[in-house]
C-alpha cells in the first residue's frame, strides 16, 4: 500500500484502502466464526 501511496497519491489509495480494510475484517470474522464453531463442534462429540 505503502508503494502505491507513493506513485499515485491522490486518488488510488483511498479506494484501495477501504477495500483492504473491509476485506481484512470480513476475512477475520470469517476465519474466528468458523474456528469457534469448529471447536464447539469437537466439544459436543
Amino acid at each position: 500500500m505503502e508503494l502505491i501511496k507513493q506513485v499515485a497519491p491522490l486518488l488510488i489509495p483511498v479506494p484501495l484502502s477501504f477495500y483492504f480494510d473491509i476485506f481484512d475484517g470480513l476475512l477475520q470474522a470469517y476465519v474466528f466464526v468458523f474456528l469457534t464453531a469448529l471447536f464447539m463442534n469437537e466439544e459436543m462429540e
